[in-house]
């Protein structure tokens, strides 16, 4: 099955090219298409509160979550970084993003 291609407003065209971004719609009628989301929460659940966390407080346990999102996101931005320096090279060729305000 196949869908026609969106007609874009000019105004959604232009945010579009001032952000560089390539417009990319959910498919009517494939809920699926939301999948990423909902597993992203999944694996914070999995990988966070599961087995059930146990503390002295709701403060306490909100510590905890938050020590174990912050030492995932540094252990991912470290892994960026070393992609990062892999794709050095390409540097040259990435698009400069608008630094206005889109109105």
């Amino acid at each position: 099955m196949s869908f026609p291609r969106r007609q874009l407003t000019q105004r959604f065209t232009a945010l579009v090219s001032h952000y560089l971004v390539e417009p990319c719609f959910a498919r009517v009628g494939e809920g699926h298409d939301k999948g990423g989301v909902e597993g992203r929460g999944n694996g914070v659940r999995l990988q966070h509160l599961t087995p059930i966390p146990r503390g002295g407080s709701l403060r306490e346990l909100s510590k905890q979550l938050l020590d174990q999102l912050d030492e995932e996101a540094t252990r991912k931005v470290n892994a960026a970084a070393i992609s990062g320096k892999r794709a050095g090279n390409k540097r040259p060729n990435w698009h400069r993003i608008g630094t206005g305000r889109f109105s």
